[in-house]
């Protein structure tokens, strides 16, 4: 059996030491013909030319073939002084093939016939350990969404097929592996490769991607060596954020993990910290806080609350969500968060709402930018406010300088309200930002969208930090 793209081989019986004639007839012609055919061979007598000498054995050869990528082959030999195989001897062979197929398909990824992730991680775990130096290569092509966009989806599909052959064909004489980690993300582990060699194989896979077809797809990719104290999992996290890097400075480029750089750093640092607002989101670890706002000369009936946002960590202790603001607002997960705190405070407000309202209470809850942005977020808002029952007057949603400023500026022309502001009329807005900031140099904006909204209320007071108010 052989299998090269699986790095599986074995020959029985062993050859007689020295004896090279199965490696050369592996390698120069049974595996090229199963390469090119995908039916089974009964071949008694053979040449490799048709000029060249018979080759000595008498052959059946059955590929393995898995959605069409031909992986490999299982071959039996017989020399010519034995019996010639017969048709009954080969439909033998292809009843065993077929189960080892099934056997392959559940290692492969059927779209790119690189390994599935199960496979390839336990191969590297296994490999590693009696290699001198391993390195990570994480691959994101560019701008498939633009191929899917202009020549249809089947064109995308089939570049990132065409990539997943060239990645693999380029592996081959290496003796790595790679994986199909998702729609157009790839990883690589090269094998007795130093850091600097890993760029060099990256940057000719770069360049040969670029060259590969007609549409020109183009690939960032990072590489970030895997050392002996640590995981596969972290040296994949570094060399993901390397290829971030990557696509920030411009595209089509390879980058390193290096921990001088700062840039490379910060983006690493950011990948965890998007990983903890994911984790507190899907394991209900977020906890809010309701701050009184109170006179200086009366504090003794807070009337006016605003919502805070607190994480509790894994070990119970419970932080600012500030220094995650950051990471949350890179990787588009502020509106996941502004519809959690809405649901909750909600959730809790409902059961109250008459008292409340007797007291004259109301609560400030901050909406961000990507929410208000979003023409979804709108409705989610006033669907929940209506299956709850909040009146008008106990919610009031408040807006940062960079959620008011850049659509006044930019989307609406500078005299228009945000589409999110707008939709939200019935409930008072209020936008802070800091002195001497666009805010302050804008009131006449500031009016023409308190007008247009009606009912918002538009204000620019002197705030704590944004970190602080989240």
């Amino acid at each position: 059996m052989h299998a090269p793209f699986l790095f599986a081989e074995r020959v029985s019986p062993t050859p007689a030491e020295g004896d090279d004639s199965i490696r050369q007839l592996i390698q120069h012609f049974l595996w090229p013909m199963a390469q090119e055919t995908i039916g089974h061979n009964l071949m008694n007598r053979v040449r490799r030319t048709p000029k060249s000498p018979v080759i000595p054995y008498r052959i059946l050869i059955c590929p393995l073939i898995v959605s069409d990528h031909s992986l490999g082959f299982v071959a039996a030999l017989r020399t010519h002084d034995q019996e010639p195989f017969s048709a009954a001897d080969l439909a033998k062979l292809q009843a065993a093939v077929v189960g080892l197929n099934e056997c392959l398909a559940d290692r492969l990824d059927t779209t790119t016939g690189l390994l599935l992730r199960p496979a390839f991680e336990a191969e590297v775990l296994q490999r590693r350990r009696a290699m001198d130096s391993v390195c990570v290569v994480y691959a994101n092509l560019d701008q498939v969404h633009v191929v899917n966009e202009v020549a249809g989806f089947a064109a995308g599909d089939q570049a990132i097929r065409d990539v997943a052959r060239f990645w693999q064909a380029q592996l081959k004489p290496t003796g790595s592996i790679a994986t199909h980690l998702s729609g157009d993300r790839f990883a690589a582990v090269l094998f007795n490769h130093t850091l600097n060699q890993a760029r060099s194989w990256a940057d000719k896979t770069r360049e040969g991607i670029e060259q590969l077809n007609d549409a020109k797809v183009t690939a960032s990719l990072g590489v970030a060596a895997l050392g002996d104290a640590e995981t596969f999992q972290h040296a994949l996290a570094a060399a993901e954020t390397a290829c971030r890097v990557a696509k920030e400075r411009g595209r089509n480029r390879v980058e390193l993990y290096v921990t001088g750089d700062n840039t490379v750093i910060r983006r690493h640092e950011q990948v965890h910290e998007s990983r903890v607002v994911l984790d507190a989101l899907d394991n209900d670890r977020f906890t809010l806080y309701a701050q009184p706002i109170v006179k200086f000369d009366d504090s003794s009936h807070p009337r006016h609350y605003e919502i805070l946002l607190r994480v509790q960590r894994p070990d119970g202790e419970i932080t600012s969500i500030a220094g995650l603001l950051d990471a949350a607002e890179r990787y588009q997960l502020l509106e996941r968060l502004d519809s959690w705190v809405l649901a909750q405070v909600l959730t809790i407000l409902a059961p109250s709402v008459e008292k409340l309202r007797a007291v004259g209470a109301s609560f400030a809850i901050n909406i961000t930018g990507q929410s208000l942005s979003q023409p979804a977020f709108a409705d989610f808002v006033r669907t929940n406010i209506k299956v709850h029952d909040i009146p008008a007057g106990l919610l009031h949603f408040e807006l940062t300088e960079t959620a008011a400023v850049p659509p006044l500026h930019l989307s609406y022309g500078g005299n228009r309200c945000p589409r999110g502001a707008r939709r939200l009329r019935h409930r008072p807005v209020i936008v802070n930002a800091s002195q001497g900031s666009r805010c302050s140099s804008d009131q006449d904006r500031w009016k023409i969208c308190s007008r247009r909204a009606e009912q918002c209320s538009i204000a620019c007071p002197d705030p704590s930090s944004r970190a602080d108010r989240r």
